[in-house]
């Protein structure tokens, strides 16, 4: 059986242009001439200069995709807070600095799905 992966993402960027053109090309779809965000991403909010969204990824995050959003939309600050079913959890930060790829990542052991139901069930 396939496990999940959460993924919240935040992105913000200064140029609203930039940012934009990132949300069609890459967040949406055109049907009938009006454009749609895809299924799979929630959007949790969304300003000018930024946007939050929820995607939901096989067993791992998609790092090597933001790594090559950051390649094509250079103005962006990408942030990917993930965990896994299993309790496997991180986060990874991107951005460019000085004409280079600046990125942060992290990962740990966390709780399950299954053990925070069981530790934090209330009866």
């Amino acid at each position: 059986m396939s496990k999940s992966c959460f993924n919240y993402i935040t992105i913000i960027c200064d140029c609203e242009l930039e940012l934009n053109t990132f949300i069609a090309d890459e967040l949406k779809y055109e049907e009938c001439g009006e454009y749609i965000f895809y299924e799979e991403i929630k959007i949790i909010k969304k300003g000018k200069k930024g946007i939050v969204f929820e995607i939901t990824t096989m067993i791992k995050p998609y790092l090597q995709t933001l790594h090559s959003l950051l390649k094509k939309y250079q103005k962006l600050w990408i942030k990917n807070e993930w965990s896994t079913e299993d309790g496997y959890s991180g986060i990874w930060i991107g951005c460019y600095n000085s004409d280079k790829i600046d990125i942060v990542h992290f990962h740990w052991n966390d709780l399950s799905i299954g053990k925070k139901s069981y530790f934090l069930d209330e009866s």
